[in-house]
């Protein structure tokens, strides 16, 4: 019993996760800078976009920040008027020595929105 056990044990798939995204996600490794909305003093960390969508985006950070809090993004370097979004923590899990976070936007980008960020991101990519 305990033989037939342990292959039954082995033989078990994982099912992976169904995608639960509704919007595409464009890879898009670009520079930015990440303040935590509504803290006293202000402070900017730097951090990496490695994906957006017109409903959200995938940040990397230096830090863990809490789920629910909403965070302001720019793109780092010079860009073609003020950009920010607004994005709420949704996830978050570290990967070696980087928190990686998954937020949705508090509005949603529309299209020509989405077209200036995907341009602007591409313009300055980490590297």
């Amino acid at each position: 019993m305990t033989t037939a056990r342990a292959a039954t044990g082995s033989t078990k798939s994982r099912r992976p996760t169904a995608e639960k995204r509704v919007a595409r996600r464009y890879p898009c490794l670009s520079e930015c800078v990440v303040r935590m909305e509504g803290v006293g003093e202000p402070l900017d960390w730097s951090g990496m976009i490695y994906n957006i969508s017109s409903t959200g985006v995938g940040l990397a950070l230096p830090f863990p920040a809490l789920m629910g809090t909403v965070l302001q993004i720019e793109p780092r370097g010079r860009c073609q008027g003020p950009m920010q979004l607004r994005a709420r923590v949704v996830r978050c899990a570290l990967q070696k020595y980087v928190w990686f976070h998954g937020c949705e936007f508090v509005a949603p980008l529309g299209d020509e929105e989405l077209q200036r960020w995907l341009a602007e991101l591409l313009r300055h990519p980490a590297g």
